[in-house]
Parts: C-alpha cells; sequence; structure tokens
C-alpha cells in the first residue's frame, strides 16, 4: 500500500511539471512577436489617418510585422493593403507583403498585421510604402535600425 502511494505521489509531480512546462511553452508560442524599440509613425495626409507600429519576429529575425490602422470619417477604407504596400530594405530590395490579417476592406476604421517573409540580408533601415491609401499616392514610414 506504501509502494502505491509514492507511485501515485510520483506520477502526480511529473504530471504537474508536464502541465507547468507546457503552460510556459505556450506563452512564449502566443508571443510570435513582439515590439521593438521603434516607435509607431502616424500620417493624416488626406482624408485617411494611417498609424504603423513595427513588429519583428522573435523567431527569426529577420521577419518583419507591422501593426496598421487606418481612420477616417469621410471615404471607403476598401483597399487591399497587401497590394497596396512594399518594405523596402537598405539596399532599395522591395518585399510584398504575404498577408493581412485583420478587418475586412470596408468601413471607417479598420486595424490588423500586414506580415513579410524574410528581409534578408539583414538592413540598416526599414521603409514601409502604402500607395494610394486614402487618395494619397504615397505614404512613407521609416525607421533606422
Amino acid at each position: 500500500m506504501k509502494n502505491i502511494r509514492i507511485v501515485l505521489a510520483g506520477a502526480a509531480a511529473v504530471v504537474l511539471i508536464f502541465v507547468i512546462l507546457n503552460s510556459l511553452n505556450n506563452k512564449n508560442e502566443n508571443r510570435e512577436t513582439e515590439p521593438t524599440s521603434l516607435d509607431s509613425q502616424l500620417n493624416e495626409e488626406g482624408a485617411v489617418a494611417v498609424q504603423v507600429t513595427p513588429y519583428r519576429d522573435q523567431a527569426d529575425k529577420s521577419r518583419w510585422s507591422f501593426e496598421v490602422v487606418l481612420d477616417t470619417h469621410s471615404v471607403e477604407l476598401n483597399e487591399d493593403l497587401v497590394q497596396a504596400t512594399v518594405l523596402l530594405d537598405s539596399n532599395g530590395k522591395e518585399y510584398k507583403p504575404t498577408a493581412w490579417d485583420g478587418d475586412l476592406a470596408q468601413g471607417h476604421h479598420r486595424k490588423g498585421i500586414l506580415r513579410f517573409n524574410s528581409v534578408w540580408p539583414l538592413t540598416t533601415l526599414i521603409e514601409l510604402k502604402m500607395r494610394g491609401v486614402g487618395g494619397v499616392p504615397e505614404r512613407n514610414f521609416r525607421w533606422s535600425l
């Protein structure tokens, strides 16, 4: 009987350790990106305000994402941001977004994340260009790294 209690206590300890380690691992997986030391930038040209915040992938520092917030009270926000946006590195090489994870192309308020594949080789600056958003020919957001 005493041996069964020891075995059960040991099994409970193993399960508890597994649950704790799994919980810690899930927290790290959910932190795919984290804010960089780079500040958000706001462009208020035309009828649409666009705020952009850069994020860097924690598993691969060459991958970038940008939180984009669009706000207006006078026009429909129906642009395809994947088509309207490019990312440039310090050599002028252009990268197209791979995805938009956010609000649909409609309404007066939109928020989401533009995702990019690796910017390689590592660069000393990044520049996000948005063309035609809110009727503005080109909006530029630039960060030195």
